[in-house]
């Protein structure tokens, strides 16, 4: 019997925990159910509902504006109306968007989009009045304000029905709620009288679990009306006989009373005026019969102190699970303010026309006094222009004169007083010439008529030019100029170098003025560089008197100098910094000065450009430079990788070096140089003594030894004219400068390779250039008279032209057989003479004549409606070729290179006359320099092979251009030809050709070797 009680003890003891169990459940799942329930209100409906009426509230905003912009008749306070409307537009766009993450259904997704299209629609006809208002045409903007109506009629409607949908979701939401409420309790209930009957602890125990469930539920209750409190609109939900159940915090605050005052009062007797009790009572109660209800209406309320406000009522049913009405929730916005706005607009409708006719008449009296005076002041802006123009004209005319008969008195023999009086007529004229030309840029910039040009220049000529413009006056006074440029610096720049160079030249003159003793310094580096150019440092220092700060604070000012006293020891207008200042601005930089007082001063500015085309140097080098080996010894760092860059365009094969004594080691390694380039300020050996050493210990017959220096005195030159060092060429120079010379280094084999009977033959065959007519375009008269002179040497006969208008005259009015263009002119350049001369004749060749031998030139050049191109400085033999090849076909390509290969073929494989000719006839000598060739270089071809499959194209290089030279010291001209065109075809890389060449090289080498055994048998 104890057992079976005990097993009935055990069994009572589970059903009752396991009752307990069910009951606590139940209890849990409602208390989460309900807080699910509260938490989706909470951060999906009732967010969403304010957020809508928010929307809806800016909506009538922009309405009222609208209205306020067509009263507004001041300009300042339609202004601020117009910023009003922009600014609550871009609001409810941001609030538009902003409500995206909200959209729980495709059904609210459906609703969105119609929003976009009604509401959004109607703030894009908005901005139509305002465009209309602005332009002054009231008119048009009250008939497009009344044919607004419609869209913000619709577009109300779509927020209202989105706002119910809202609604909606929250009553389903607290309905299902309460019935899930009901089940549970049912349930609860059903298990609790279970738990009675089987035990009172149970009961009890449940008793205490439903009691924390409901105050939890309380609680929630009380955390979904906090929330509510949130939303900034009333939000009321009345029952069936219209007494308020529920009433936000925002609601009590607008009505004027506390919640206790309110919660279950009827909302009619509270709030609406008396007047309006029956009507409003008898709509209610049909609602609640199921009839249907507006989804927005505007009423009146009255709030504690007895004010009647308007509001705009948005509403949803509220249904109970019978099927039945329970209810409704309204949401109000208070929208008094907007009413009265709305009736002010009203009032002033009547008189809009009026206002509008009067506001035309007067903005068209206004115009016609802003059109007379627009009139006045382009007039006085025409007459200063045209009396700057005319003072222009009259002052530099006499002054060219002056300048130019003192040029050509200069020519002259004179005596030594006569020449000093000469030079400083000269310097004088130039000097107020100068000041002149700053009056008038001053004037410019005053009017804002300076505009910056966008063309390529060569950086490095700019700071050549420099040098050149104030060289005389370095000299007098004893000082030095040093540059220093970045390697990172770009040469080609795209931008106006006239102007960068006029700024330049303001500063280094300002420089040299207030400079007694010591040097002046131009340092440009990259201060920045992006997609859309660089940004150069420009610094110009000088070791002169320096100033105080009181005196820095004078500059940049026009007509001021930091000493403006009668008795001032230091000339000028003070017009260079101002001028300076203004052009750096425009070129998008800044400018400032750093100095102290006798120590110097430091100008500092930074200008845009963007990077020019690529600085390859792609003009065709004279065929004796080809592949020019050059050794370059300087130990600044800056300089030794801009000049190396530079030699490099030309194709020349460079080794650069930072000291002597690895220059010497590098002759000793390599052997033979062509050209020896020295550091003027060579640290660790004098450049003289090394120029002596490597001239004693390592010359070769062709060998040339200069000198180059980053310093610019004019008696350097003097001083380093030996016997070892043939130049002194200065830091920086541009790639034709630099080009020419080198040139004029090995000016002596070009003159010998004229002179040779092959030269004569070249001759020759210029016969048919004889009484040719040719059109020379040259804006620069020395370039004129050496051209001139060229041509008529073949008794070619020359008409100049001075531009590009001159050349369409001449060319429009006489049949040329060749017309000479030069590309950059004033007035009209080469590129737009060219186009239009090939609008009526299509077949006189036109030959583009430039110092710019940047890669790019010839593809523009073609492109423009030219024939050919030749870069100055030009051989005579090579501009007479191109003559002669465009003269005689204007559309055959390749023809002078096709006939080149076959007088290549025609000659004999090996010419000792030739050579013997070169070796003043000893004949013991040319033996051994045959021996030596078929010692050193029977093999040569697969020494380049070798190189080539090693991938070590310097070696091949190298190889290459050996075989080159001596062949052509044998006479074996053919063999000497492939290996030059073998040589282009590995510096370009032109794998492809490669191995047709070499075997071409191979062939005329074993010819070669032959030739050179029967010479030596029959000897």
């Amino acid at each position: 019997m104890k057992a079976i009680t005990l097993m009935k003890s055990m069994w009572t003891f589970i059903i009752i925990i396991a009752v307990l169990i069910v009951v606590i459940g139940t209890n849990f799942y409602q208390m989460f159910a309900l807080k699910g329930t509260l938490d989706h209100v909470k951060t999906n409906w009732m967010p969403s509902i304010a957020k809508i009426v928010e929307m809806q509230e800016l909506i009538t905003q922009e309405r009222v504006l609208l209205h306020k912009m067509l009263l507004e008749t001041d300009k300042n306070s339609l202004l601020a109306v117009i910023i009003a409307y922009q600014d609550t537009r871009r609001q409810f766009d941001e609030k538009y968007r902003s409500y995206e993450p909200f959209i729980n259904s495709e059904s609210e997704q459906q609703i969105y989009l119609e929003v976009s299209d009604k509401a959004i629609d109607y703030l894009q006809k908005g901005q139509l009045i305002i465009d209309a208002v602005q332009s002054g045409d009231y008119i048009m903007a009250k008939s497009l304000l009344d044919k607004l109506a419609p869209k913000r009629e619709l577009a109300d409607a779509s927020l209202q029905k989105w706002i119910d949908y809202n609604l909606m979701g929250t009553q389903s939401d607290v309905d299902r709620t309460t019935n899930q409420r009901q089940l549970v309790l049912w349930m609860a209930s059903i298990f609790t009288i279970v738990a009675i009957a089987i035990g009172a602890a149970l009961a009890l125990q449940t008793r205490s679990v439903r009691r924390k469930g409901e105050e939890k539920f309380l609680k929630e209750k009380e955390k979904a009306q906090s929330y509510l409190d949130l939303v900034d609109v009333m939000i009321v939900v009345l029952d069936r006989d219209c007494r308020i159940e529920m009433l936000n915090r925002r609601g009590c605050a607008m009505l004027g009373h506390v919640e206790t005052e309110l919660i279950g009062k009827n909302w009619f007797e509270i709030c609406v005026p008396q007047e309006q009790w029956d009507v409003r009572k008898c709509y209610y109660q049909r609602i609640m019969e199921g009839n249907p209800a507006e989804d927005y209406y505007e009423s009146s309320i009255i709030v504690k102190s007895g004010e009647e406000r308007l509001f705009g009522w948005n509403n949803n049913l509220i249904w109970k699970e019978s099927g039945e009405i329970g209810g409704v929730i309204l949401a109000g916005v208070d929208i008094t303010e907007r009413k009265q706005a709305e009736e002010t607009l009203n009032q002033y409708k009547d008189h809009l026309e009026v206002l509008v006719e009067e506001r035309t008449s007067e903005l068209e009296s206004k115009n016609v006094l802003l059109a007379d005076a627009k009139e006045l002041a382009e007039s006085a802006n025409r007459a200063k222009s045209e009396f700057l123009a005319n003072m222009s004209h009259e002052i530099r005319t006499p002054m060219n004169a002056i300048i130019g008969l003192n040029y050509l008195l200069q020519q002259t023999e004179l005596t030594e007083r006569q020449k000093d009086y000469v030079g400083k007529t000269v310097l004088s004229a130039k000097s107020l010439l100068t000041i002149i030309s700053d009056i008038l840029d001053f004037s410019k910039i005053e009017a804002k008529k300076i505009v910056l040009e966008r063309i390529d220049f060569d950086l490095y000529e700019i700071m050549s030019n420099i040098s050149n413009i104030i060289g005389f006056s370095l000299y007098e006074k004893g000082l030095k100029l040093h540059f220093s440029i970045h390697h990172e610096v770009p040469q080609v720049l795209n931008g106006d170098p006239f102007r960068l160079n006029q700024v330049l030249l303001n500063l280094v003159n300002n420089a040299l003025k207030f400079t007694d003793e010591g040097e002046i310094g131009i340092t440009v580096s990259v201060a920045s560089q992006d997609d859309s150019g660089v940004s150069l440092r420009f610094e110009v220092r000088d070791t002169g008197i320096g100033m105080t700060p009181a005196q820095q604070d004078l500059l940049f000012h026009g007509f001021t100098q930091a000493d403006m006293s009668t008795t001032r020891k230091y000339g000028g207008t003070g017009l260079g910094l101002v001028i300076s200042k203004s052009i750096v601005e425009l070129m998008q930089g800044k400018i400032h000065v750093e100095s102290e007082l006798g120590k110097g001063s430091s100008f500092i500015f930074t200008v845009k450009f963007e990077v020019g085309s690529e600085h390859l140097f792609s003009a065709p080098v004279a065929s004796y430079l080809k592949f020019l080996r050059v050794l370059l010894i300087c130990d600044d760092e800056e300089m030794r990788l801009v000049l190396k860059s530079q030699l490099e365009q030309f194709q020349f094969i460079v080794n650069a070096v930072d000291s002597a004594h690895r220059a010497l080691e590098q002759i000793s390694i390599s052997g033979r140089y062509d050209l020896v380039m020295i550091d003027w300020n060579l640290q660790d050996e004098k450049a003289h003594t090394l120029a002596e050493k490597i001239k004693l210990e390592y010359a070769t017959p062709a060998q040339a030894i200069v000198l180059i220096s980053s310093y610019h005195e004019s008696e350097l030159g003097l001083k380093s004219q030996t016997a070892c060092v043939k130049k002194v060429l200065y830091y920086p120079m541009s790639q034709s400068q630099l080009y020419n010379q080198i040139t004029n280094l090995f000016q002596e084999q070009l003159q010998m390779k004229i002179a040779s009977p092959q030269g004569e033959s070249e001759a020759k065959k210029l016969h048919m250039l004889r009484n040719t007519e040719v059109l020379l375009v040259e804006d620069n008269e020395i370039n004129q008279q050496v051209a001139q002179a060229i041509l008529q040497e073949m008794d070619i006969r020359v008409d100049v032209a001075e531009n590009g208008i001159e050349a369409l005259k001449r060319a429009s009015t006489k049949q040329y057989d060749a017309i000479l263009m030069d590309l950059q002119m004033p007035l009209m350049d080469g590129f737009e003479a060219t186009r239009n001369i090939r609008d009526f004749d299509q077949e006189t060749p036109i030959i583009a004549m430039t110092a710019d031998a940047m890669q790019g030139v010839k593809e523009q050049v073609l492109e423009a409606g030219m024939d050919a191109y030749i870069s100055k400085p030009f051989e005579p033999i090579q501009l007479f070729s191109v003559l002669q090849r465009t003269i005689q076909s204007t559309r055959v390509r390749g023809y002078a290179e096709v006939a080149a290969a076959k007088q290549i073929e025609a000659l004999p494989v090996l010419n000792p006359e030739e050579a013997l000719g070169r070796l003043a006839q000893n004949v013991n000598l040319y033996e051994r320099i045959l021996h030596k060739f078929v010692s050193n270089h029977a093999n040569a071809i697969e020494g380049v092979r070798e190189a080539i499959k090693e991938k070590d194209y310097s070696e091949a290089l190298l190889l290459a251009h050996t075989l080159k030279g001596v062949a052509s010291n044998i006479g074996a001209t053919p063999l000497s030809h492939t290996s030059d065109e073998l040589q282009t075809a590995i510096h370009q890389g032109s794998m492809e050709l490669l191995e047709g060449i070499l075997d071409t090289a191979e062939m005329r080498l074993a010819q070669v070797n032959e030739a050179i055994k029967e010479y030596l048998m029959v000897k």
